[in-house]
């Protein structure tokens, strides 16, 4: 894998909380010194403990991060976990990493520590750190980076799979910038982007304890962390200047994760899109009701979210508690249980069209000295090194 930012960054600590990276890994030793390399790289990295679980490993990867932290800023902290059948899968390996890390800053004194977490095949950006804590300063209680492939490695895939992740990229753009309008978020406006990658995470540890830690799901274990926290309320920035880059190799360690989707989309083309990646038509109406129950929320207006409820084809009892509740959790609620709201699949025939419909409507949403959506992953001025990944 090649090394993707710069390894300029000051060994100088600078103040902030104490941090833990919590890394999970499975025979990784073609990587994971570029991972730690890049963690050495950053800022204020003598503020960072970097706690490494190692996951059944039968090859050298604890000996090559032995040998890459030996010089580095950063303290190494190393777990052993075989994880029994059943539980052998990518979120049970990440939630033991993240729940060691946040027990190591709760044994320190650090009760309002940062938790991070990145993948071993990944590589963050030297200002990652800091550009995360400044969020945090902003007020968000969670982080989400923006992760883009090794733009080497997406060179190698087939020509009409990177296209195809073009138009989904550029399509994710225009999604998020257009959920940002319709449905803005004191603290997560635009520009923005819609991911949830493991590669690139970060909560306050008060906030991860509040959600109930990391999901364990086999698969997607990092959008059901953020969808943890929202449910509690929990601040999220969906941040562009986080930065990662992850491997774009298609085969990977973790069963259904984006190893294993990009392989399958290079066999099968006409397999359908992220789930994220759905109709305009659909999208838009679910974030003009997500914000018209935000106003309700904000106003307690039990009558009002009554008929908002009905209008979904909900019980109009089921928002009797809404000034009791967290916003995210009725709304999460409201999500699963409308047959209005159930996901709609996008095949990647569509996207062209669906990205020209996207750019009529959000040039009658900007206001008027605002410029396009840039072409970047996340809809940034402008684009990152390689296309957005789906999530694993």
């Amino acid at each position: 894998m090649t090394v993707l930012f710069p390894q300029i960054a000051s060994r100088t600590p600078s103040p902030g909380d104490k941090a833990v990276v919590a890394i999970p890994a499975r025979n990784e030793a073609a990587r994971i010194g570029a991972c730690l390399d890049a963690l050495a790289a950053q800022r204020d990295a003598a503020t960072l403990t970097v706690l490494l679980l190692l996951n059944g490993c039968t090859d050298a990867t604890e000996a090559v991060a032995r040998a890459h932290a030996a010089g580095a800023p950063f303290r190494l902290v190393l777990r052993h976990a075989v994880l029994p059948p059943g539980q052998a899968h990518a979120g049970e390996a990440r939630g033991r990493a993240m729940d060691a890390a946040a027990a190591l800053l709760e044994r320190e004194a650090q009760p309002d520590g940062l938790l991070l977490t990145t993948d071993a095949d990944s590589q963050v950006a030297p200002d990652w750190l800091a550009a995360t804590r400044a969020e945090l300063r902003s007020g968000a209680d969670a982080v989400a980076g923006r992760v883009d492939y090794d733009p080497a490695e997406t060179a190698c895939l087939p020509a009409a799979l990177r296209q195809r992740m073009a138009q989904e990229d550029s399509y994710a753009a225009l999604l998020a910038e257009l959920e940002a309008r319709l449905d803005p978020v004191r603290g997560d406006g635009w520009p923005r982007h819609r991911m949830a990658s493991g590669a690139s995470l970060a909560v306050r540890l008060p906030a991860y304890r509040r959600a109930g830690g990391l999901p364990r799901l086999p698969v997607g274990e990092d959008r059901a962390l953020l969808a943890a926290l929202r449910a509690v309320d929990v601040r999220v920035r969906h941040a562009p200047g986080v930065r990662a880059v992850t491997s774009c190799r298609t085969e990977g360690r973790a069963t259904g994760g984006a190893a294993d989707t990009l392989r399958l989309r290079a066999g099968q083309p006409g397999l359908p899109c992220d789930s994220l990646l759905e109709p305009l038509e659909v999208a838009a109406m679910r974030w003009r009701a997500r914000a018209t129950l935000r106003r309700l929320h904000a106003a307690g207006d039990e009558a009002g979210a009554a008929r908002w409820a009905a209008s979904l084809l909900l019980p109009p009892d089921v928002m009797r508690q809404i000034k009791a509740s967290p916003f995210g959790a009725l709304w999460q609620m409201a999500e699963a249980a409308s047959p209005l709201l159930r996901p709609v699949p996008l095949l990647p025939a569509a996207l062209p069209g669906e990205i020209a419909a996207a750019r009529r409507l959000l040039a009658g949403l900007r206001p008027a000295a605002a410029g396009p959506a840039g072409s970047g992953p996340c809809g940034s001025a402008s684009p990152g090194p390689a296309p957005t990944p789906p999530p694993p």
